[in-house]
């Protein structure tokens, strides 16, 4: 007879709708429960994938259709997750219209239907791949974040097949 396993939950995700849901979760080593507020945004964006200290070649052969000289756009998905303890008062980690508000002013207006290398600061001369992108999209809302909780995650899908996410530079701890 194998021998008897421990299961328990480790999490539960409730979705209020397919662009917000909130999770709490348990780490497999921790007695601490933690909870997470999540809310998905869209933009619309082109960029152009070109080293800079990289040739012409080089550029063309590394990033391919993606190095064309006018660019390239992608519909992106992002997922803006706050941790935080529920407030006592409102019952809740953090305000989401407040959230909307900072997400609409750092990143959807600048962002939206911009060419990302010419119209985004950050990448004047940074290449603006998904993965630089996620994590200009965590510094600027975290230099912003002014809510309750604290910015825990920023997950970036490009297309179907190329996800990103980061958890800041503490690794969301």
């Amino acid at each position: 007879m194998p021998a008897e396993r421990e299961c328990r939950l480790s999490g539960v995700t409730l979705y209020s709708k397919p662009t917000a849901w909130v999770t709490l979760s348990r780490p497999r080593d921790e007695e601490t429960i933690m909870l997470t507020v999540t809310r998905a945004y869209d933009f619309s964006a082109s960029h152009r994938l070109h080293a800079p200290a990289l040739g012409d070649a080089e550029n063309a052969a590394i990033f391919g259709k993606c190095n064309r000289e006018n660019g390239h756009g992608h519909n992106y998905e992002v997922e803006i997750t706050v941790a935080g303890d529920v407030d006592a008062s409102t019952g809740r980690v953090t305000d989401p219209e407040a959230m909307d508000k900072i997400v609409e002013e750092v990143i959807l207006l600048p962002f939206d239907h911009r060419h990302l290398n010419m119209d985004v600061p950050e990448f004047a001369d940074v290449n603006p791949t998904s993965e630089n992108l996620t994590r200009v999209i965590w510094d600027r809302l975290n230099a912003r974040w002014d809510g309750d909780g604290k910015l825990y995650r920023v997950v970036v899908r490009e297309t179907a097949r190329n996800y990103f996410e980061y958890y800041g530079p503490d690794g969301g701890a």
